[in-house]
């Protein structure tokens, strides 16, 4: 397995180090401090940016208020974070979903699969500011959370029928 090597708070992130898995474990210089990416941040990162995230688009994606009509409120990421704020997916009940619920929790899946590709896609092969990374990885939890739970409804209709 590859070493990360250390990199000094005045050096600066280019998606080449990323992809390489030298993603900085130290705080990058800014107006406001910024917190170190963990180890699984920085393996999250270099999987992410090894691979395209795959998604079936929807005309509902593009329109204006899309993200706010899916998941209530616009994605707020809390300063040096990498999981959006609050509870995004409150669980009604125990009791089976209804078709609607689960195809909303496709609707939402393939919005944050698109969302976690139009991000890398702004990444330049230049300078990548941490933030723009935390950002990636927010939405590629999110739909990682928004998958747990499709897989969740499917194996709890199956044993119920």
């Amino acid at each position: 397995m590859m070493a990360l090597r250390t990199v000094s708070s005045t050096e600066r992130i280019t998606r080449h180090d990323i992809r390489r898995r030298q993603v900085p474990n130290e705080p990058m210089p800014s107006s406001r401090p910024q917190a170190p990416f963990s180890l699984e941040d920085r393996f999250q990162l270099a999987r992410l940016l090894a691979m395209r995230a795959e998604y079936v688009d929807s005309p509902f994606f593009h329109l204006p208020g899309a993200e706010e009509a899916l998941f209530g409120n616009r994605a707020e990421l809390p300063e040096n974070a990498t999981h959006f704020a609050g509870s995004e997916f409150p669980m009604k009940s125990e009791r089976k979903p209804g078709r609607s619920a689960v195809l909303r929790l496709f609707l939402q899946f393939n919005y944050a699969r698109m969302r976690q590709q139009e991000l890398l896609d702004q990444l330049s092969d230049g300078d990548t500011r941490p933030d723009e990374l935390r950002l990636i990885l927010a939405w590629a939890r999110r739909a990682m959370e928004l998958r747990r739970r499709i897989v969740k409804s499917k194996l709890y209709a199956r044993r119920i029928s």
